[in-house]
Formats: structure tokens, sequence, C-alpha cells
């Protein structure tokens, strides 16, 4: 390159000269409606074979040759045209032929031509070839003294390679055109990183006013005009936007999309990833403390997606991962609160009322103004339920997090509010009920539910819920003292319902104490022998009867528990009343017969229904699977 060949602009070449060099004419360069093959050419977006892909904010080479310089250089495109849409990274100046291995890929080179000239076709043409292999956007030639026309064998390479070829038809400064074009890339990537700190302050106001995920994706949805999908770790959809007939379908077959590809790869991090798929999909994942959460997806269906849209989704894919660990923190700490509150109540640590309901309400429970009961879930076989399964020590905590859920979720559909949490395998609760509300029944409905989730999602386990007395704030700790005890209680109950009351537990109180010696035995085969020994031999049995009847005192509503007719139920007592040898007018008798069967129910449901006699025990057992069987 001649040295003062680049110090002035206006100098030109012979008009032969100019002409001649152009062996395959061209239209001018500029903007053009369509490419050669008729396809509409869109700046700033790069297309392949599976539709629109993410395009590097940086200028295209059509682009850069509507710069002022090229322009006053009388630029002209002499063969690749149709790649004119690749992407200039950088400026590159060199005349050597030897260059292709400094080179990285996206580089404009500019050359006199000065290493061409004398060069035979073939290393011409080869000249190309490896450029073109480097990855280079394209090729700017200035033609001068040092190279009056390109060669023919470099036009004709480049237009086979499809790689840029330009020319340039006046004398210009080479800074100049690194200038301008080192300008436009950094502008543009000012540009992107001021609008990436845009997109990162909306997103974090949002978290900070505390609005939902949703909001936050349809947020991202409008910004960036295409379709967003949040999913969870099992690749079901948690929010999508915009919420439109154009989505439907999308939202449909969102499994088979899903699951098309998007495989992580390692050490790519939480770096945005491109799907090839239809449609196009920009995903990224979301992780909360190195544990895998979900994904946000973006879906090029209504525009190609574009760097914008990459920083754009990075942006919010971090502040849901924030959004994510805010949440997290606020559940650590409230739980750590609720738990030191229930430690400080089973030891009995001194509270007033007022501490009490002060410390619930800042471990995010309001028990003010509501009735209070303390709730106790014990887990019986939980310790071999997770040994058998050989759960790690952070899945045997993710255990506990369900089985609490589980629980909050019963109160919440009791419409109560509580504090819960763990003692070893058992759940403590500290309930507040509305005050019109019947407190026994609404927690036997919630203990009902708590216990069947559980046993449900947990094979093996048995769930005995103890539930105390209604109990002042300041008395919390008398009240888990007699939950704990409803539930000790109810261990030896097999039969009837899972929640136990303290207030219940009179008449059975008396009786559980009593059943390790053979008093209770001997009463109840004294009472009711007969008719066990009976139902040990008939096909219909009579102790249901002899229940239904007691329970009622009405014949009418007897017979219509039993699911019989009256004259049916007629005949049946007289057959006990035959039995037993009295009749059931006397309230003495009746009262001696109730407790019978209260206390045959008591020794049937404990463990290995000892104490009975044979026909006892057949009976006991018979019933404990029919209505009526339960506790009253």
């Amino acid at each position: 390159m001649p040295g003062g060949r680049h110090h002035g602009r206006e100098k030109r070449a012979p008009e032969a000269s100019r002409r001649s060099a152009v062996t395959h004419r061209q239209p001018p360069v500029g903007p053009r409606r369509h490419e050669p093959g008729g396809e509409p050419l869109s700046f700033g977006v790069l297309r392949g074979d599976a539709g629109p892909t993410i395009a590097a904010h940086v200028p295209t080479v059509a682009e850069v040759l509507g710069l002022d310089v090229f322009r006053e250089a009388e630029a002209e495109v002499v063969a690749g045209q149709r790649n004119l849409g690749g992407r200039v990274r950088w400026v590159h100046i060199a005349e050597m032929l030897n260059v292709a291995h400094l080179l990285k890929g996206g580089e404009l080179l500019l050359t006199t031509g000065m290493g061409l000239r004398g060069e035979d076709p073939h290393r011409q043409a080869e000249y190309v070839a490896e450029l073109k292999r480097a990855g280079v956007a394209g090729v700017v030639i200035e033609l001068g003294p040092t190279l009056p026309q390109v060669p023919a064998s470099v036009v004709e390479a480049a237009e086979t390679e499809g790689l840029p070829l330009i020319v340039l038809h006046r004398e210009t400064l080479y800074v100049e055109i690194t200038e301008q074009v080192h300008a436009s890339i950094i502008n543009r990537q000012y540009q992107l990183l001021e609008r990436a700190d845009e997109i990162t302050h909306t997103f974090t106001e949002l978290l900070i006013h505390g609005v939902t995920r949703g909001h936050i994706v349809h947020k991202l949805a409008g910004l960036v005009d295409n379709p967003v999908v949040l999913e969870d770790g099992a690749h079901q959809i948690i929010e999508f936007a915009p919420q439109s007939a154009a989505t439907a379908s999308l939202v449909e077959g969102w499994h088979a999309h899903s699951r098309q590809a998007h495989t992580s790869v390692p050490g790519d991090g939480l770096k945005v990833r491109i799907e090839q798929t239809d449609p196009v999909c920009a995903w990224l994942p979301i992780t909360v403390r190195a544990q895998p959460w979900g994904r946000l997806h973006m879906l090029a269906i209504n525009k190609p997606l574009d760097d914008l849209d990459r920083l754009a989704l990075d942006r919010t894919a971090a502040v849901i991962n924030l959004s994510l660990l805010t949440d997290q923190a606020v559940v650590h700490w409230s739980e750590q609160a609720r738990g030191v509150l229930i430690f400080d109540l089973l030891k009995g640590n001194y509270m007033s009322g007022d501490d009490v309901l002060r410390r619930a309400r800042a471990a995010g429970v309001d028990l003010e103004a509501l009735r209070l009961a303390a709730v106790v879930v014990d887990l019986l076989g939980l310790a071999d339920h997770m040994d058998e399964r050989g759960l790690s020590e952070l899945e045997r905590q993710q255990a506990y997090g369900h089985i609490a859920a589980w629980v909050r979720a019963a109160l919440e559909r009791g419409h109560c509010r509580g504090v819960v949490a763990f003692d070893g395998d058992r759940v403590m609760a500290l309930v507040g009920v509305k005050p019109k509300d019947v407190l026994k029944d609404v927690l036997t409905q919630v203990g009902e539910q708590a216990a069947s989730r559980i046993a449900e999602r947990m094979a093996g386990v048995r769930v005995i819920v103890g539930v105390s007395q209604e109990a002042a704030p300041e008395a919390a700790h008398r009240a888990f003292k007699e939950a704990r005890e409803a539930a000790q209680r109810g261990r030896y109950l097999t039969i009837g319902s899972s929640v136990h009351h303290y207030g219940d537990f009179g008449f059975e109180d008396l009786v559980l104490r009593m059943t390790d010696g053979p008093d209770i035995a001997r009463f109840v085969e004294g009472e009711l022998g007969p008719i066990l020994e009976h139902d040990a031999r008939s096909p219909v049995p009579l102790l249901s009867t002899l229940r239904a009847y007691l329970r009622s005192r009405n014949v009418q509503a007897a017979a219509r528990a039993l699911n019989i007719e009256r004259r049916s139920l007629y005949h049946r007592l007289g057959r006990i009343t035959d039995l037993l040898g009295h009749g059931l007018d006397d309230s003495d008798d009746r009262m001696r017969l109730w407790l019978a069967l209260r206390s045959l129910d008591i020794l049937a449901a404990r463990p290995g229904v000892s104490g009975l006699g044979r026909a006892a025990k057949t009976a006991a057992l018979g019933e404990a699977g029919k209505p009526g069987a339960a506790a009253e």
C-alpha cells in the first residue's frame, strides 16, 4: 500500500479501469427490496433453514455499505450479494494472502489487492475460499494503481463461495472506514447496553413492588412482541403471555414443543439457548440455589428474535430467579420464627397471651380474635418410609416441607389460620378458628383432610391427629399437652376417624387405663357374650342392630340406618332380648349395653385385639369396617 495514497480522497481511477474491474455487474449498493431469489431481505435478521434466529446486535454488511464513507468511495458489490446480511464484528486491514489464520470471523477485510497482483488464478481463488472458511463477513478492495481491476478468478470464487466482494472506485482513507464502521458497532453495543439497563430497571421495579411472576411474564411478552412461557421442571406451564387465540394452539401442544430439544449443555451455565424448532425458541433455565426449578421460553411467532430480545430474556430470568430466592428467604425466616414459637410453647417458656399473638403475627399468622386450639399430627412409620426409599438428607427435608404444606392447605380449606412447625416426626400447629364456627367440627374436617392427603402420598405412614380443647393464647402450652395426649390415646384406636379430640376421652380414657387387666374384657363378655356368640355363627349379625337401636332409641330411625324394614327390625330386637335374657326398656340395661359396646370398640382397636374372647374378637373385627363401628 503506497504510503501517501490514503491522505487524499479526490483521486479517481481512469474511467476505463473502473468499468473493466467489474466482471459481474450488480445493482448499486443500498437497501434492496428483494434478494436474488425473491426472498425479502430483512436487515438485522439472519435467516436459516429453520427460520429466524438470534441476530448479533452489530451491523450487517449491507448496513455498513450505507455509511457515508462507502457512498463517497463509490462502493460497488461485484460478488456474494446474497450474503450481505452477514454481520460485521470488526474491520481488519491486510495485504498478504496468508491472513486467514489470524481472523476470528465477522471481519470486514480491507485491502488494495497488493497480494493478489501477479498470483496465479488458482491461488487467488484459494485465497477467497480461505477467507470464507475463516468466517469473514466481506472483502473490500480499493481499486487503483496497485490493482486497477479485480481478477476474474477472485470475482468468480467470491460468487461461488457466497463471500460479499466490494470494490471502491474512489481513493479513500482506510482510517475513516475503520472509524465509521467501528463507531457504528460500538454505538449499537452501547445502545444495547442502555436498553438492557432499562429492561433490568423495569423488571427490578416490578419485583420491588411485589408483582407476581405472571405480571413479569406479561411485561416481557409485551416488550418483545412475542409469546413468553414460564414452565416448571416437569414442563408444566406456570404462566404464559399473551393469553390470546393466537397462542392457544401453542399452549395446547406445549409438551411436544418443550420436550423437543431444549437440552442443557454442560458448561453453558445460565446462557440463553436457541432451539431451531418451529417456531424458533430462545430459552433459559431457571435455577434456585443450584437446583433446577424450570425454564423461561420466548418464541419467534410475531417477529424474528434479535439480540435485544435475548438480553430481555436474560434479564427477566435473572429477576425471576431473584423473586424465587426472595420467596424462599421469606418462607425460610417465617418458618424459623414459627418453629421457635412452637418450641417455646411446647417447653412451657412463659409468654403472655399478647406475646403469643404478637409472635404469631411476626411469623406471618394473625390469630387475633380467633378461637384457638392445638393440633398434633403424629406420623407413625415416617422414618421407615424414608429409609426404605433411601432418601437423602435434602430429600428428607423436602418431604417434611411437603407434609407441612399439606397441613397448611387443609387449614386454608377449613378457613383456619395456623402456626405450623415440625417437632421430630410430628407436626405441631396452633390453630385459629373463626368465632362463629364450631371448633370441634372444623378441626375434625381439617384433621381428616390432612391425614388423608399425607396417607395418600406416603404409603405405609399411619397418621393420627390429636386435637386439644379450646384454649386462650396464654394457655397454649396446656393445649399442646392435651393434643399430644389425644394423639397418644389415638394410637390404640385403629377404627373410626384419624382425628381424636381430647374432650372425647372421658370414658375412653378410663377404659384404656384398665385394658391391661381382665376386668374390661370380662365386662364386655358378660354383657354382650350371647350376641357375640350368635354373630360368630350366624350370617345375620345382631351386634350392629343393637348398636343402631341404642344410638337412636327410635325404631324407624334404626331401621333406616340398617336399611331394613321395621318388621325385620322388630324381629331382630326380639331375638336380641331372647339372647340377653332381658328387654331394652330399662335405662340401666341400655346404659350397660352401650358401655359394653364402646368398650368393645376400644379393645378391638388396640393392636392385637388382646384381652377378648374368641367370639368377641371375631365380632369386633367384623364390625370394624362397617358403618356404625366407629366411635360415636
